[in-house]
């Protein structure tokens, strides 16, 4: 699958891996949107003496209610087509075209909805509409950070000197698999070097997506035309001999006879 190509440059995903994302983070926004609902309904925020918070936090809802539908969009056009045809999905570019001013305005607007909520003090008895904002805000930032840290996953650094393209791919490789390497030893390391180096070897002039290699090696391990050898139970006590003694007389002599 040919790797997604927006904003003037090429990402480590391809239009068909929208579906899953896209449908967990319209869940979450959408959970997101029916707290704030949850808010409005079960406590009114209009009794309480700070009003102007409430403008910031149903901006908030609106932003999360819109780019829910959007991300349900964006999986639906994602899911179209199949490997060969892409082309059904030539409009998940545009819903991420879109998305973007949306996304800015959402962490500017959050940006002011944190000042004001953290800026006011003194709330009326049985009140606690600051108390829930400052929660939901701080919720928004650690959504806004997945979307930041799912970004610097997808990145990927164009190269434009093709006559380094393998050392480009090998650099490339060692970073995805570098997540591999917390914790392990020495010899692990190596190892895993040693697998990065080879998988660039062998993707390096192609145009596919970390996606696409791990399914490729799914579908190979669970084929089934598969056909491996039965395990032969290990044998515990005293192993038989390659030839007895009779064996060992008898081709004596053979080859002296002979």
């Amino acid at each position: 699958m040919p790797s997604l190509r927006a904003f003037n440059r090429q990402w480590n995903i391809a239009s068909d891996d929208f579906v899953f994302p896209g449908i967990s983070e319209a869940c979450i926004r959408l959970s997101w949107f029916f707290f704030g609902v949850g808010v409005f309904v079960f406590h009114f925020p209009l009794q309480c003496s700070t009003q102007n918070l409430r403008i910031y936090f149903e901006g908030l809802i609106l932003v999360n209610g819109i780019t829910a539908i959007l991300a349900l969009v964006t999986a639906v056009l994602s899911a179209r087509g199949t490997i060969i045809n892409s082309r059904k999905r030539r409009h998940v570019t545009t819903m991420l075209y879109i998305r973007l001013p949306i996304f800015i305005f959402e962490i500017l607007w959050n940006g002011v909805c944190t000042f004001v909520a953290f800026q006011s003090i003194g709330e009326a008895k049985g009140c606690h509409f600051v108390t829930i904002t400052r929660v939901a805000v701080v919720l928004e930032w650690l959504l806004i950070l997945t979307v930041f840290v799912i970004i610097i996953v997808v990145f990927h650094g164009n190269n434009d000197n093709m006559e380094n393209a393998d050392q480009f791919a090998r650099r490339v490789w060692m970073r995805r698999f570098k997540i591999f390497k917390i914790r392990q030893d020495a010899l692990m390391r190596a190892a895993i070097d040693d697998l990065a180096n080879l998988f660039a070897s062998f993707f390096y002039d192609t145009d596919l997506v970390m996606s696409d290699v791990a399914a490729g090696l799914l579908l190979v391990v669970h084929s089934p035309t598969n056909v491996y050898p039965p395990l032969v139970p290990a044998q515990s006590g005293i192993h038989h001999a390659l030839f007895t003694i009779h064996d060992i007389t008898h081709l004596q002599m053979i080859i002296v006879t002979g």
